[in-house]
């Protein structure tokens, strides 16, 4: 499945000029993490929504992923196995 990078947006700013502004009612469950990264995602867990952001890395075997730093949030990691789960904008 393809995902929209969406480096721009943030759920506080989402008028980025010159940009559409994402649904992010629409978002879809990612199982390959592998292609996440510049991408904005929710990273969820026991459907709740942990943080939101741009991804900076995926490990090879899609097994962690780590947002990037933005504003206080620190850069943080997340592990799939921990139960977390990247959601994101399908690009169609």
């Amino acid at each position: 499945m393809s995902v929209i990078p969406t480096r721009w947006y943030t759920r506080t700013t989402p008028e980025a000029p010159g940009h559409p502004i994402p649904d992010l009612n629409n978002m879809v469950k990612v199982d390959n993490w592998c292609n996440l990264p510049s991408v904005y995602v929710e990273v969820r867990r026991g459907g709740n929504v942990i943080r939101s952001g741009v991804v900076e890395a995926v490990t090879a075997d899609s097994a962690m992923l780590w947002l990037s730093r933005d504003g206080v949030e620190d850069r943080t990691i997340f592990h799939k196995v921990d139960g977390y789960e990247a959601w994101a904008i399908p690009t169609s």
